[in-house]
Formats: structure tokens, sequence, C-alpha cells
């Protein structure tokens, strides 16, 4: 599996929010499975999953995260050249924002899976507390970056999750985690208004790289007013 060459401007690309429909998961699904296996063999430090786990799953399993009410998963897709074969869209970079979360961001572990806590019975999402999103996965192609795409598809998510606050008449926290020495992730997290709060060491640290032993966990806090922090993400 190689990765794809890099061709396009910086503007020749659209964000798609995958419907939770049955129509929109059955045409998303194979972008989505095939982009997903993609980022976990090209970058399997970015990821608590593996490739070989994943490559294992059943439809069902795929279905089931496209689905999930509390899951939104984005895409950022190139369309295809004119008279180029097959006819479809590739995907350049894509992300899932998981909640509203029963628990805040500094109960739910940077190191753990935020989609078990998904799971979790609580009245705490109903409280009186800001509603805490989770966003997952992002994953943007190396020959793609710095070109727009991953923080059009990150304030594409932030705004879906914070119009979901909005409605509930309730503040929004999100929370990512990236690698520390991942410095231009953090750089571009902060640019959209994200601050650090914890760094944690991985669990078996002591035999990976020195700059992937630690993760940052970075959080955005706000009110949805026409936009985060002044620019329009609807």
């Amino acid at each position: 599996m190689s990765s794809p060459s890099s061709t396009g401007t910086a503007d020749d690309f659209e964000i798609i929010h995958i419907p939770h429909t049955p129509e929109g998961i059955a045409h998303y699904l194979p972008l989505y499975r095939s982009f997903r296996l993609l980022s976990l063999h090209l970058a399997p430090e970015a990821f608590a999953s593996k490739y070989a786990t994943e490559a294992a799953f059943p439809d069902e399993i795929w279905q089931a995260r496209l689905s999930n009410p509390s899951a939104n998963t984005f895409l950022a897709l190139r369309a295809p050249a004119s008279g180029s074969a097959p006819e479809q869209p590739r995907v350049l970079s894509s992300s899932t924002m998981l909640g509203p979360l029963p628990y805040g961001p500094d109960v739910v572990s940077p190191l753990g899976n935020p989609w078990t806590a998904l799971a979790v019975e609580t009245e705490e999402v109903a409280g009186t507390r800001p509603l805490h999103f989770r966003l997952n996965a992002v994953f943007t192609l190396a020959g793609e970056r710095k070109r727009g795409i991953s923080r059009a598809l990150i304030l594409k998510a932030m705004g879906v999750a914070a119009q979901e606050a909005n409605a509930r008449g309730k503040g929004i926290v999100i929370s990512v985690v990236v690698e520390e020495g991942n410095v231009p992730a953090k750089k571009l997290y902060e640019k959209c208004g994200y601050r650090t709060i914890e760094v944690v060491q991985k669990e078996g640290a002591d035999e990976m790289p020195l700059e992937q032993r630690m993760c940052c966990l970075l959080v955005w806090e706000g009110e949805y007013v026409d936009g985060l922090s002044g620019q329009n993400l609807s």
C-alpha cells in the first residue's frame, strides 16, 4: 500500500460531513474505510489502533462507526479530474468528532479510548456543565499538508459540535490529543484556539523514539455565536 501523489491546488477540495442515514453511510463507507486503513498503514504511531486490527473488521463495525449518532465523521475530498478513471473522489484528510462525552476532559484520559466513553451511562451530559467533545483520528496525507485542508476539516468538525451545544443552550469544550513532538500539529490547533492543559507519557514510552513518548491534551472552550473565535464554521 503506497501513498498517492499530490496534485491540485489548496482550494480544490470540499469537506463532507458523512450523513448518519443508510444511504449516506453506504455511499461514503468505502471511501472512509479505505482512507482509515491507509492512515493506519502510513502513520501507525499516530493512532492507538492498529492496521491489522481494523483491516479484519467486518462491515458491521464500519457501519456502526458511521451510524453512531455521537460520532460525526468528516472527509476532505478532491473531485476526480475530468475524464479520469475510476470516477471517484480522492480522500485527502479525515477526522471524527466524538460526543458529547459523559465526562469532561479532566476525567477522560488522554491515553484512553474516547469511543468507550460514549457507552457509559451517566446523567452528567444532561447537567449544567459544558458539553465535552473529543476531536479524534485527524489525519491528512503528507503531500496535502500546509494547504489549509487540515484547518478546514478541524473547523468544520468544531462547528458541527458547537451547533449541537448551542441547540441545547450549553457551553462547549473540545479536546484533542497530539504527540508532544508533533510541533506542526500543535501549532495548527493553537491557531484554532486550543491550549495545552496536560502532558502525559505513553505506555511503553521507553521503547519509543523520543518525539513519540509524550502526548499533549489540548482543549478549546467557548460559545457558538455565528462561529467560533469570530470564525464562520457553519
